[in-house]
């Protein structure tokens, strides 16, 4: 459920397919469900993934974090981030809600 479009379609993959993968998971630690409860069964989750179809992010999500996770999502693995860069964008989208708290 978690796989990458290239993993999905047998494709050479590195880290960048974890990195889809830990997209999905932000995702879900956002909306607290399981992704993919509108897809009837398990084994259409691969289609609707390959035809380059994601979750929908809510409205009420935070912009920097929707963005972080649409990056996670990018159905090219080059335009997706690497682990330093999702750090590097989770500490400033932190940084950024601890000044609006002071």
């Amino acid at each position: 459920m978690y796989m990458s479009p290239e993993i999905l379609s047998k494709k050479p993959y590195d880290t960048k397919s974890d990195v889809y993968s830990y997209g999905v998971m932000l995702w879900i630690l956002y909306c607290q469900k399981e992704p993919y409860q509108q897809i009837e069964h398990s084994w259409e989750v691969a289609r609707f993934v390959l035809e380059g179809n994601r979750e929908k992010i809510p409205k009420d999500c935070p912009a920097a974090f929707a963005e972080l996770i649409e990056q996670c999502w990018a159905s090219d693995p080059t335009n997706r981030p690497n682990f330093q860069q999702i750090v590097e964008g989770l500490e400033k989208i932190l940084q950024g809600s601890q000044k609006k708290q002071h």
